[in-house]
């Protein structure tokens, strides 16, 4: 009989341990990038978040976490949920704004007028156009300067988005980059009221810029950039002597000699039209 009584309270003592660590093992594990876990039930996963209750709670408070502080999950039934970095999750950025318009203030001062339209084509990726109007800016009484320009330009952005462990990646048109580029320009310059000093030249560059872009409250744009082109064409010359014949280009955001010259900027623009992910596939936006 003492013998069924230990047997028995044997077979109690493990049925009970069984029970135990299965509850114990039927939590879900969120992984943070910092390392940190979270026991937890998971109860909705959505596009940027993930809401949860904490193991153990009984009054079961449902709080909410942003993906992109997310490495994994870990769910109770066995499966595992990897979160993508939010660089390659476009659906991240649908809310900024992807477009731009902007203004070189620099080449302002330098009497032209460019006029800059920018595209983000993806989060690592943009084009960008501009539109160069010389002879429209602060005037010089020395020096008469007109012409037109064009320039192309492909953005690549270099570095993450996310600044550390930042809540929230940058915003989609923020970042450093570097951008190769090709540009056209006809112009005219020189004193030709004074002294008949005059220039006319039609040239094509290529460049290769790096530079860092700024979004303010997802309504304007700030672009800082610095870059070296490669230039060849037709020069002509009216007037100036073989010593100032040096091929010399002055348009505003790019000035150089001899085929070489040095392009720089302070652009600043306004943003508008929301970011179209490519890819609309769903990204598991419900969990079972």
């Amino acid at each position: 009989m003492r013998l069924i009584q230990v047997v028995f309270r044997g077979f109690i003592f493990i049925l009970v341990s069984m029970v135990s660590m299965s509850v114990l093992s039927a939590q879900d594990v969120i992984q943070k990038r910092s390392g940190k876990k979270i026991k937890c039930t998971v109860v909705e996963m959505g596009s940027t978040e993930v809401k949860y209750i904490q193991w153990g709670d009984p009054n079961e408070v449902i709080f909410t976490i942003d993906r992109a502080l997310i490495r994994d999950i870990k769910f109770s039934y066995g499966g595992k949920h990897t979160e993508e970095p939010p660089e390659v999750d476009e659906y991240y950025f649908e809310d900024d704004r992807a477009n731009s318009i902007e203004l070189d203030f620099i080449a302002l001062s330098a009497n032209a007028l460019i006029l800059t339209y920018e595209r983000a084509l993806s989060p690592g990726t943009a084009i960008e156009g501009s539109v160069k109007l010389l002879g429209l800016g602060v005037q010089n009484e020395f020096i008469d300067r007109s012409g037109v320009g064009i320039d192309l330009g492909y953005k690549l952005k270099f570095g993450s988005l996310f600044k550390g462990n930042d809540y929230r990646p940058r915003h989609l048109m923020s970042g450093g980059y570097l951008r190769p580029s090709l540009g056209w320009t006809r112009a005219v310059y020189g004193d030709g009221r004074f002294n008949g000093d005059i220039e006319s030249y039609s040239q094509i560059n290529l460049g290769l810029t790096v530079g860092k872009q700024w979004a303010l409250q997802n309504a304007a744009v700030l672009d800082l950039y610095l870059g070296l082109h490669y230039y060849a064409g037709s020069f002509d010359y009216s007037g100036m002597s073989d010593f100032f014949r040096g091929d010399i280009v002055e348009e505003g955001n790019l000035f150089g000699s001899n085929g070489t010259a040095i392009g720089f900027g302070l652009r600043v623009g306004g943003l508008f039209s929301k970011y179209k992910p490519r890819d609309s596939k769903s990204k598991g936006r419900e969990r079972r």
